[in-house]
């Protein structure tokens, strides 16, 4: 094998590789937009569950950051 067909290789791997991570990106991004939708559709259809969820999320969060800042003390 020569080197310029080492180097053609080489350049071919690379280029299969950046393709694969563009093809990821864009999967990726189709997803989160479903996701997104999904929500807002979810969140127009349910408003009072939505904020009911909020606020409890919220709570949660809230008590678990309060649990860990008294465990550091």
């Amino acid at each position: 094998m020569t080197t310029s067909n080492l180097q053609e290789q080489t350049s071919q791997w690379a280029q299969r590789g950046i393709d694969a991570v563009h093809d990821g990106a864009l999967q990726l991004r189709d997803k989160a937009q479903s996701g997104t939708d999904a929500t807002v559709l979810y969140i127009q259809r349910e408003p009072i569950k939505s904020v009911l969820i909020a606020a409890a999320t919220g709570a949660a969060l809230m008590a678990l950051l309060g649990l860990m800042s008294a465990r550091s003390r």
